[in-house]
């Protein structure tokens, strides 16, 4: 870690612990000074998303740095990448986390696909277990295998992140469409037609109406650096034992679930008091937000 780097974010910090105490703080965006592809943006060519509300945001100290879906009333899917090294602690349910309207629930477990690999991205997918059921109900399952049929089918494209390189966009819900290109056994690719997803995506959705019903075909996982040129999606058909038996597997665990109180989360966590308890946090923060970062703009190269 740049030592350099790091007074600046404590900094930082401190000012949104500041601002938390007279009322819930907004997640952090980008950092400036920061390039296109190397930290959190939208869905590129997207409109803003006030509807799917099974598709949610992962937040690691408050930030908003991955996307998944609720598959089951307690199980979000998302990128393993996501959750290794460090898990998120919460989703939130809404369309905009700076809004104060939606729901954040407490993450209680994670589980990364056994045999991901964090360079080559390979079977990258994972699954979260909540500490309550979810307010919302699950999207649909696409479970039939890919053919050459799906070339040139259209998906929708849906994830958070901030709008511009700079950070000067909100981090809120988008989505776009595209349409796929091409796939392997595991995944499948797609370009800006127009849609592009790019980081910050990552684990979020991709949509195809199967039928009479939308269904989830993908989860997003990696893409160029510029965000401009082609994404990738896992294919969800192909995890679906994996899917299937971590949720038969995870049951809600008793205790108090966290309460919906206009966007404020109340997990019933202890709070820390006094300045030593304060400073150690910050510095625990700063190092978790990095990592998370960090591990997140490797993804799109």
């Amino acid at each position: 870690m740049n030592a350099r780097w790091l007074p600046r974010e404590i900094q930082m910090l401190v000012l949104a612990v500041i601002v938390a105490c007279a009322a819930c703080a907004a997640p952090v965006g980008q950092e400036s000074g920061e390039t296109l592809g190397t930290s959190q943006q939208a869905i590129v060519h997207g409109d803003d998303d006030n509807a799917d509300p099974a598709v949610v945001a992962l937040l690691l100290n408050g930030s908003v740095y991955c996307t998944g879906v609720l598959l089951t009333n307690n199980v979000v899917a998302t990128a393993a990448h996501c959750v290794i090294p460090t898990p998120p602690e919460q989703v939130y349910f809404g369309s905009d986390p700076s809004s104060k309207k939606g729901t954040f629930i407490d993450v209680t477990t994670t589980r990364a696909h056994p045999d991901f690999d964090e360079d080559t991205l390979v079977n990258d997918i994972a699954v979260l277990g909540l500490a309550s059921t979810a307010p919302v109900a699950p999207l649909n399952i696409f479970v039939k295998e890919f053919d050459d049929s799906y070339i040139g089918l259209e998906v929708r494209l849906i994830g958070f992140g901030a709008t511009a390189g700079a950070g000067t966009g909100k981090l809120r819900k988008r989505s776009g469409t595209t349409a796929i290109t091409s796939y392997t056994d595991d995944d499948f690719r797609f370009r800006p037609a127009p849609a592009q997803t790019c980081v910050g995506d990552s684990g979020g959705p991709a949509v195809a109406k199967i039928g009479d019903h939308e269904a989830v075909i993908g989860l997003t996982s990696s893409g160029d650096s510029n965000c401009s040129t082609y994404g990738r999606d896992m294919r969800i058909d192909r995890y679906l034992p994996f899917i299937q038996g971590y949720a038969k597997a995870y049951s809600i665990p008793t205790g108090p679930a966290t309460v919906d109180n206009g966007g404020c989360s109340t997990s019933g966590r202890p709070v820390g008091h006094g300045s030593a308890a304060v400073a150690l946090l910050l510095v625990l923060a700063s190092v978790s937000i990095a990592r998370a970062r960090r591990r997140a703009s490797r993804r799109w190269a």
